[in-house]
């Protein structure tokens, strides 16, 4: 069986991802969840179970549509877009999935939260970004052509 968070004897499968190091808003945000999780799992009431998972369903979200939001609407150079999309892969792969583990091992439930309804948004959001680098930079004012 898997440890609760914050579990000291080493278990590597509720250890947070060591990529978010590289991301210090999740890292952040990780903490704070975890610092709650560790709080409930003490004596964890079943009967605040799906509340719990909604509320971490809908703070994920919320970052989700975030990112969702900055990716679609801010024009990124291409240093700012390499580390938009390192940090958006990092929400997608080691983020969210990691949060929904622990809220699992909380209550002993396994996939308590659906993350993958999660995930998807940020894969899609990902892989545009990542095919509109690759595409000839447009200029801001292109030039009209004159009649002749």
């Amino acid at each position: 069986p898997e440890e609760p968070p914050g579990s000291s004897s080493g278990g590597a499968g509720l250890a947070p991802p060591q990529s978010l190091l590289q991301c210090p808003p999740l890292g952040y945000m990780t903490n704070g969840l975890l610092m709650a999780f560790n709080e409930l799992r003490r004596c964890p009431p079943l009967s605040v179970a799906l509340d719990a998972a909604d509320t971490t369903a809908r703070l994920l979200g919320a970052v989700v549509e975030d990112l969702l939001r900055l990716g679609d609407s801010t024009p990124f150079e291409d240093g700012e877009r390499q580390r938009f999309l390192a940090f958006v892969r990092v929400a997608a792969v080691d983020f969210v999935p990691y949060i929904g583990r622990c809220l699992d091992a909380v209550f002993g439930q396994v996939q308590l939260l659906d993350f993958r309804a999660l995930v998807q948004p940020l894969v899609d959001l990902q892989a545009h970004l990542a095919s509109a680098a690759a595409l000839p930079p447009v200029p801001v004012s292109a030039p009209v052509p004159v009649p002749a």
